[in-house]
This record gives structure tokens, C-alpha cells and sequence, in this order.
């Protein structure tokens, strides 16, 4: 008798563990899958960006304005569009973002009838450096274009996924606590941060060094063709709708844009992509040395912008103001 209850635990036993796994999920729903919230969870702490900002884009009836980029574009407040173009707007920079994050997103919203009247496609130099994508990319069928067989995935088996596991954990133990998170995305998909300022001249200097020699390879590096193709597509996407697209290439600390000065193969590869960008499209270089990069205050770290540099980045391209800030590149004008 022993071993039968035994060996029916041993069964029932995996079954009652995914169950209270999905259920615990599904209570939780960190990625805000669902539109229930029942325990009223304010902070939710999603890992995978992507998932999480799809899954608010599919319950957004419709985007009029909308910030497509990187990590870096995180801290651009999508209100601040909002207040130029009015509209609803949305931030969807996503970490590790490039342009085929972008493209894959904007198929997806013209397969909805849901494109926006207003892009801002932020672009980083270092997304150019090879055809590598984010793994959250394959995975996600609203993005990946580049899998056209590619089956959706089960909502069952989003709510069983490790990732989904980890931040239902993290949500519930800071939801407990009453805890508030250093940064969070908000409906928006603005990052606010409560992080404290930590940042000065000898750790952007640090970091710096060490982007360069990884990240950009020393310039050992090719620019992207498959990465430029995509904004090429982007741009006949937007001509094709009527859209109104501004394409801006974002900054660095003056820390980092010297490190590449001195290094001449890097110097070129940046020169390179440059050039070849602006026959594809119009866009706003704002990769350059200036008062606004050299002020260590106006940055997270030696590649992303706090919230008030980003304010006045917008500035200089809408409104003309600041106008140090960018440049406006065309295949006539290099310098």
C-alpha cells in the first residue's frame, strides 16, 4: 500500500508543481499578459524587456508617436513626443535593441493597421558592428520577420517559462516588502529610475576603455549590411505609409567619442557607417564632441543619457533648440 501512494506522488507530484508554477505566474503576471491584477501589484519585475513591452503594445488600441532604439532611447520620456505631436506615445527601446528590433516591431504593427503617424529610430554605432540579435528577438514571433513559419508562442507556455518564474518571484518578494524598484518601466515604456547619481569622470573613463576594447573590438569590425538594409526598409516603410520618421544617431560621453578619435581604425569604421547611413536616410548625428557630452551630469554612464539630457537631445531636433546637441547629416553634407 506504501509503494502505490508512493508511486502515485511520484506521478501527481510533477503535475501538482507546474501547476502551482502556472498558477503563481498567472496570479502574478509579470510581463502583464493579462489585463487582471488582482493582488493590485504596482512594480513589476520583468527580466526580458521585449516580451514585457509587446505585450503592452498588443493592448495599446492605437500608438501615435513612437521611440524605437536601444537601452539608450530608454531614458527619451514618451511624453515629451506627446507634447510636441499630442497623441498617445510610446517608448519602445528595448536593451540590446537595433534596427531589426525596430523593423521586426514596425511589420508587426502594419499587420495590425496600427503604425503610428510620428518614428524617432534611434541608432547606436555599436549595434552596426556584426549580425548578431538579441536572443528575446527569435523568440517573439511580433518581431522576428526573419522566421516567417515561426508559430506563436502558447500563452500557457509564457506563463511557464523560466524567465516568467524569476520575476514572479522578484515581483511578489518586493511587492511584499513594499519595495521600489531602482528602475521600471512605466505604461509608456518610459524607464524611471530612483537610481542614485554614482556616475563621474573616473568610472565613464573606466567604462569607456573597456567598450572600446570590447565592444567596438579595437575597431576590428564591420559595419553591419544586413543591419543597414533593415533601416533602408524602415525608411520605405514610413514613405509607403506616410510616416513621419526621424532617424538620429545617439550620443556617447566625449570620454568615449575621444577614445575613438585616437584609435584610427575605429575612427574610420564610425566615419564609415556614417557616410553610408546618410544615403540611406536623412539623420541627426548626434555622436559628436560637444559641452553637452563633455558634462559627465548628463549621463548614466559613458553610453546612456539621464532623463534631462534626453529632454533637451528631443529639443534640438524638434525644436531647433540646443542645437549643439545634433547635426544634421545628408549624403551631401559629411562633416
Amino acid at each position: 500500500m506504501i509503494y502505490k501512494k508512493f508511486i502515485l506522488l511520484f506521478f501527481l507530484l510533477p503535475f501538482l508543481l507546474i501547476g502551482t508554477l502556472f498558477s503563481l505566474n498567472l496570479l502574478i503576471d509579470p510581463f502583464g499578459i493579462t489585463d487582471y491584477n488582482i493582488l493590485n501589484i504596482k512594480y513589476k519585475m520583468a527580466r526580458d524587456d521585449r516580451t514585457e513591452k509587446v505585450e503592452r503594445i498588443k493592448k495599446i488600441k492605437q500608438i501615435d508617436n513612437l521611440i524605437l532604439g536601444s537601452s539608450r532611447s530608454q531614458h527619451i520620456d514618451s511624453a515629451i513626443l506627446t507634447k510636441y505631436f499630442g497623441g498617445y506615445s510610446y517608448n519602445f527601446g528595448v536593451g540590446g535593441g537595433n534596427s531589426a528590433d525596430a523593423l521586426g516591431l514596425l511589420l508587426y504593427l502594419e499587420s495590425k493597421d496600427k503604425l503610428p503617424k510620428n518614428i524617432l529610430l534611434t541608432l547606436d554605432f555599436s549595434t552596426f558592428k556584426n549580425d548578431e540579435l538579441h536572443p528575446s528577438f527569435y523568440k517573439l514571433p511580433e518581431l522576428n520577420f526573419l522566421n516567417k513559419d515561426m508559430k506563436e508562442e502558447n500563452q500557457i507556455a509564457k506563463f511557464l517559462s523560466i524567465d516568467a518564474i524569476r520575476a514572479s518571484f522578484k515581483t511578489i518578494k518586493a511587492h511584499l516588502k513594499h519595495t521600489v524598484p531602482n528602475s521600471y518601466f512605466n505604461k509608456e515604456g518610459f524607464m524611471v529610475s530612483n537610481k542614485p547619481k554614482t556616475t563621474d569622470a573616473e568610472s565613464i573613463n573606466k567604462l569607456s576603455i573597456s567598450y572600446v576594447n570590447n565592444v567596438y573590438k579595437n575597431g576590428d569590425m564591420k559595419i553591419s549590411k544586413a543591419r543597414l538594409n533593415n533601416v533602408q526598409s524602415i525608411v520605405n516603410l514610413c514613405k509607403k505609409h506616410n510616416i513621419n520618421l526621424t532617424v538620429t544617431l545617439t550620443p556617447v560621453a566625449s570620454i568615449q567619442y575621444k577614445l575613438i578619435q585616437k584609435n584610427k581604425k575605429l575612427l574610420n569604421k564610425m566615419q564609415e557607417l556614417k557616410v553610408k547611413l546618410a544615403t540611406i536616410t536623412p539623420f541627426y548625428d548626434a555622436m559628436i564632441d560637444n559641452m553637452y557630452v563633455q558634462d559627465v551630469n548628463n549621463f548614466e554612464d559613458n553610453v546612456h543619457t539621464n532623463e534631462k539630457y534626453a529632454e533637451m537631445y528631443l529639443a534640438s531636433i524638434y525644436k531647433r533648440e540646443y542645437i549643439e546637441l545634433t547635426k544634421l547629416k545628408t549624403s551631401q553634407n559629411q562633416n
